[in-house]
């Protein structure tokens, strides 16, 4: 096993030293590398890892339990696994294969194979099965190229991929490819996800766009989820008749993380357009959800729900500049700073603002980008600063964009709070939970 990685290291270094002296800059560089350049021995030392095997066992796993009877790998490489595919069914399936290494193509066509040098020349809108397996980092555009096969693809094929973006081990891994993932492309072309194992997963096409117009629906939390605002998401749930909500837990005990780890996730995973952020203290009818979300889809691309802070201070948002009064059949009015416990995006909102944003722990699958921040400002009006929270600063980032930002006043919200409790204050609090205050 040692000696297998070592090699495995020893190949992946010969190949990084060939594209760094090649230097390709452009597409069409890079794919003069790729026809021209001897990948045999890396992708040799890859097929033998016991990873790899593995994903190679599930590709003849689901051709044999799909009944597929034609498949297309594309970046098929030396042709493991159409080999394998062609061993475990006989001649049963129709193998093509799309690969740009002229030397590649000719053994695979001298050992019977079908295989072309570019995708599209490849049978994509009559084939069964669909392979890409770490391919799509080293593609330019990878959300172009992959969203273009999505598109040809026939109602009913699937598809098997994984792209290793996060993977700098190579600097055949296209650096502008860190952070993209596979979600997004497929998902706008009506592929719903049916199984994953590791890094692989099996998508099949039910439908030429999003069968439903689907709302990300994200729980902030770090250790527990306060009792009302449970029921709350399991009523939406339970109301839910044709599966519009799609619900995500952002559990990280920083706020401003687990807000951007979400949000990064939701963006290039899903197709969904708007996506309700709630917190773990937030309680909230389903109608305020619903409502919420399309005046999201009606033009308010930002817009929350107000509840007062935990002290009962004040409202948790910033910037109204007059009395608010809640209530039905109020109509939303511009305010300078959301309250991020119940507040719904627009998508367009996070992709203008990812275009600001650089890509953090890039060698991570769970990278991210910091959509959400704590920020120091200058307060003119004490000649001292401010520490602002995750809220103010994803708001400027918005406006900064081009946004702006919105309370919808009919939405009544409770803030859950934790009030201590002894001999000189229990009456007090006795009068006001029977409402004998004025």
């Amino acid at each position: 096993m040692q000696q297998t990685a070592i090699r495995a290291q020893e190949a992946r270094a010969a190949l990084a030293d060939e594209w760094r002296r090649q230097n390709p800059q452009t597409p069409e560089d890079i794919l003069a590398f790729y026809k021209t350049a001897d990948q045999s021995d890396d992708l040799a030392a890859f097929h033998a890892s016991a990873m790899r095997q593995r994903w190679t066992a599930l590709v003849c796993d689901v051709v044999t339990t799909t009944g597929a009877s034609s498949v297309v790998d594309i970046g098929c490489g030396a042709g493991h696994d159409l080999r394998a595919i062609r061993e475990a069914t006989g001649a049963e399936v129709a193998l093509f294969g799309v690969e740009p290494s002229d030397a590649f193509r000719r053994q695979l066509r001298d050992d019977g194979f079908s295989v072309v040098e570019s995708v599209e020349d490849a049978p994509i809108e009559t084939t069964d099965l669909l392979i890409c397996l770490d391919v799509l980092e080293h593609v330019p555009d990878p959300e172009a190229f992959l969203g273009s096969i999505a598109r040809r693809a026939k109602i009913g094929a699937a598809i098997i991929e994984s792209a290793a973006c996060h993977d700098i081990g190579t600097p055949l891994h296209l650096r502008a490819n860190r952070g993209w993932r596979t979600g997004h492309a497929l998902e706008s072309a009506g592929w719903e996800r049916t199984y994953e194992q590791g890094r692989v997963r099996v998508w099949q096409r039910m439908a030429e766009a999003p069968r439903i117009a689907h709302a990300g629906l994200a729980l902030c939390a770090y250790r527990g989820v306060s009792t009302p605002t449970f029921r709350s998401v399991v009523n939406l749930i339970r109301h839910d008749p044709q599966g519009q909500w799609r619900v995500m837990v952002a559990g990280e005990a920083g706020i401003a993380r687990a807000r951007s780890m979400v949000t990064s996730w939701w963006i290039t995973e899903t197709a969904d357009d708007v996506l309700l952020m709630v917190d773990d203290d937030v309680s909230f009818k389903s109608a305020d959800a619903e409502r919420l979300v399309a005046l999201c889809r009606d033009g308010y691309d930002v817009i929350c729900g107000a509840y007062p802070t935990r002290d009962a201070s004040h409202l948790s948002l910033r910037g109204h500049g007059e009395d608010i009064f809640f209530g039905p059949g109020k109509e939303p009015i511009e305010i300078q700073c959301v309250a991020t416990g119940f507040v719904a995006f627009h998508r367009r909102v996070f992709d203008a603002m990812a275009t600001m944003l650089p890509v953090v722990n890039a060698n991570l699958e769970d990278n991210f980008r910091p959509f959400f921040d704590f920020r120091t400002v200058p307060n003119e009006a004490t000649g001292g600063w401010e520490w602002l929270s995750e809220d103010y600063d994803v708001s400027e980032k918005a406006k900064a964009c081009g946004f702006r930002i919105y309370l919808d006043p009919s939405i009544i919200l409770e803030h859950q709070a934790t009030v201590s409790l002894s001999v000189a204050n229990m009456q007090a609090m006795r009068a006001v939970l029977d409402g004998e205050t004025g």
